[in-house]
């Protein structure tokens, strides 16, 4: 008992007394010169004031301390560390009362404790670098690349902005006059600006504004987009060597023409229904008794399947849909290539005669392999509802048929010869029909999109072949 009562009291000690020295930071107070401009890199976390008089202090281990530099050079207060940033943290405490120039790299962040108050704001982000502020600023200037983040609200006159590579710029709660920015790379921007909005959108960047201006400019390349966040419909503008600039909003095309005179010319636009169908697929596919069972009796046992080797692939390479209601319902129809392969799980050979199929088991070769693959063309004719939103809101379901049109049949069987691969193949129909007929059902949220299929006439001819339904389960992988 007094042992353990001794180890409690040891350990508590230890834990307190680790608990003393993590916590055992130390603030510096250092003078600085006048300035108006903040530079820092490495892993500073400052916290930024605008006050009446300049005030610089850090807070770090103490034998940090030396190891930070700070300085004030042609009005700007540089902020550095020499030595490695393993492990460390260290706080800036930064009062000015003027503020016209932000530089931060690195992995430094910077928070706004007051409101910023500035004719002429500069703010530089770069590496991987973070800020929060809140200004009332005339002319500000955002220059954000690499993995920073900028979250700015407040009042500006005009709002000039350049946001590269994967940074992003929140700045919905900033009211802005005018605001010109520019987006690449794959960063994004949430913007908004009450009187006119020029906006420059490349790569697969986004940019997303939150107020209708009165006057606008968009451009977009690449994969980009620019997005009104209370429309489903995308904003995007498209350069026309003709002299006419096609502006897309929500459900409208604005067509600006600028020949003798300029022109605007509106023009309703139905919003695009998701392609669901078109992509490329894969599952299992296998076939049932009459009695919808797997189990497989009479000659139908022969060619009983592996089902992790029996594949379904297809390859939906265009679709043209519908709308009904909206952009909610319609019906879909297109076209792809289908492929099914059953792999069989016993050493059968498919004979083929004119009167009907003969299966037997081949004692004397080593099949390491033997399928039989058809080759479809396929065309649907669906009915699909869907849903509008971002991600997995995403949601659609669609039923309907499959009508196929056979244009490959072969049997195919690999075997040992003595360690050496042989490969056989037999092209012939195998009496299986010219045609099918599959009922399909299709479900998916956001890019996940599942598949089914049954069919409505059998594997083979009536009285050519074993009376077997096929089916097919299966995912698409690639939408396009």
């Amino acid at each position: 008992m007094n042992y353990l009562k001794s180890s409690s009291i040891f350990l508590t000690l230890m834990l307190f007394s680790g608990t003393i020295l993590m916590a055992q930071t130390f603030t510096e107070v250092r003078t600085t010169d006048e300035f108006s401009a903040i530079n820092a890199g490495s892993i500073f976390k400052i916290e930024l004031t605008q006050g009446e008089t300049y005030f610089l202090e850090i807070e770090t281990e103490e034998k940090l301390l030396e190891n930070v530099e700070t300085a004030v050079k042609n009005g700007v207060l540089h902020l550095n560390f020499k030595g490695s940033t393993r492990n460390a943290t260290i706080i800036a405490r930064i009062i000015s009362p003027v503020i016209e120039k932000i530089t931060l790299s690195g992995a430094s962040s910077l928070k706004g404790l007051t409101v910023i108050e500035s004719n002429d704001l500069e703010l530089n982000l770069s590496g991987a670098t973070g800020a929060e502020l809140s200004v009332i600023t005339e002319t500000l200037k955002t220059n954000i690349s690499g993995a920073s983040n900028l979250r700015i609200d407040g009042v500006s006159g005009h709002h000039s902005a350049n946001v590269s590579g994967a940074s992003q710029l929140r700045a919905l709660d900033l009211e802005t006059e005018t605001t010109i920015i520019k987006t690449s790379g794959a960063s994004n921007a949430r913007i908004m600006a009450k009187e006119y909005l020029e906006a420059n959108a490349s790569g697969t960047s986004s940019i997303r504004f939150d107020h209708q201006p009165a006057s606008q400019k968009f451009t977009t390349s690449g994969m980009a987009s620019i997005n009104d966040l209370r429309t489903s419909g995308n904003a995007v503008m498209i350069g026309d060597p003709a002299d006419t600039t096609r502006i897309r909003l929500g459900g409208r095309d604005f067509l600006i023409i600028d020949d003798e005179q300029t022109r605007i010319k509106t023009v309703q636009r139905r919003a695009g229904f998701r392609k669901n169908w078109s992509g490329f697929e894969m599952g299992i596919n296998g076939y049932l008794t009459p009695d919808n069972s797997l189990t497989l009796t009479g000659d139908a046992d022969y060619i009983d399947l592996r089902y992790n080797k029996s594949v379904v692939v297809n390859l939906n390479f265009w679709q043209q849909s519908f709308p009904i209601i909206s952009n909610n319902l319609g019906l879909v129809t297109g076209l792809g290539l289908g492929f099914n392969n059953y792999r069989f799980d016993n050493q059968t050979r498919i004979v083929y005669n004119r009167e009907g199929l003969d299966f037997y088991e081949d004692t004397i070769n080593s099949i390491t392999k033997n399928k039989l693959t058809l080759t479809w063309i396929n065309l649907p004719l669906l009915l699909e509802f869907q849903t509008r939103g971002r991600g997995f809101e995403k949601f659609h379901i669609a039923g309907g048929m499959i009508l196929g049109t056979r244009i490959g049949t072969h049997a195919k069987y690999v075997t040992d010869d003595a360690g050496k691969k042989r490969k056989e193949k037999d092209y012939h129909d195998f009496h299986v029909p010219p045609f099918r007929f599959d009922l399909t059902g299709r479900i998916g949220w956001g890019s996940i999109n599942l598949f089914a299929t049954y069919s409505l006439n059998n594997l083979f001819k009536d009285d050519k072949g074993p009376e077997l339904v096929p089916f097919s389960v299966g995912i698409r992988l690639v939408n396009w």
